[in-house]
């Protein structure tokens, strides 16, 4: 498995010998206006891609955790190709059909496999109290694959007792959190902070954390330095990578699923 962070929650991964599309946003820098509620005036997102656009537009599957802007844009859905498989929440699929997009995977309840990988959903929380329910209904998906690891793309979700039971259950070798500390004018972050990748951490003491979701769009609060400070403080920095933009990271699977 490889997994490219593009920018924000856009993963290219390569697995199972597929390229899989996860959230893409791909507009280019300042395309939309500030987020009214996070109460600053930068325009979004607050960085460009770190490659050219072409590259991003022939994946074998995209992955959406849920439909908000900085998760499919209006860049993005205008450019895939409407033929290609994507694995979504129930709901969702109503909208994406919306856009024309012709095969689509809702997924509720029953994991579904799509090109030889299977996609489990879990549930997420997307902050708590009022900001979580303003915020909405969100995904995270279980990917795996013969010889791969299990990959858990945990969506835009704070540390929770379903992403608990999540891990506890799927046992994942990789997990990618949307960190960012993402904050409205009211509440608390609806993404995780830096105390929700060390939770993280601590449940999954076998995964690889993966924090993507950080300085691209305007209401998040949480940078990388600030995240890798705090990891270092608890002896946690060498279990999470941090990508930049364009990064590329390698996975092997553990022994024994090199078999399977």
């Amino acid at each position: 498995m490889k997994l490219r962070l593009i920018r924000h929650a856009t993963l290219v991964l390569e697995y199972a010998g597929k390229k899989i599309l996860v959230d893409p946003m791909l507009a280019p820098k300042g395309t939309y206006a500030a987020l009214r509620a996070s109460g600053r005036r930068e325009r979004n997102p607050l960085v460009d891609l770190p490659c050219a656009i072409e590259e991003l537009d022939a994946p074998d599957i995209v992955v959406i955790t849920h439909l908000h802007f900085d998760h499919l844009d209006k860049t993005a859905a205008a450019r895939l190709a409407k033929d290609v498989p994507i694995v979504c929440q129930t709901g969702d699929d109503v909208w994406l059909r919306e856009y024309g997009f012709l095969r689509i995977n809702g997924l509720h309840k029953l994991p579904v496999s799509v090109q030889g990988i299977r996609f489990t959903r879990t549930d997420g929380r997307h902050g708590r109290l009022l900001a979580g329910r303003m915020a909405g209904y969100v995904s995270g998906f279980f990917m795996s694959a013969p010889g791969e690891p299990v990959c858990y793309l945990a969506g835009d979700t704070i540390w929770c007792k379903a992403t608990a039971e999540a891990v506890k259950k799927h046992a994942p070798d990789v997990i990618v959190v949307n960190a960012g500390a993402a904050r409205l004018l009211f509440g608390g972050a609806i993404t995780m902070d830096s105390g929700d990748v060390i939770k993280t951490c601590r449940a999954a003491p076998g995964a690889r954390i993966v924090a993507v979701h950080m300085e691209a769009v305007n209401h998040c609060r949480l940078t990388r330095s600030n995240l890798k400070e705090k990891l270092e403080r608890e002896g946690l920095a060498d279990r999470v990578s941090i990508p930049a933009d364009g990064e590329t990271i390698s996975f092997t699977p553990p022994p024994g699923k090199e078999r399977e």
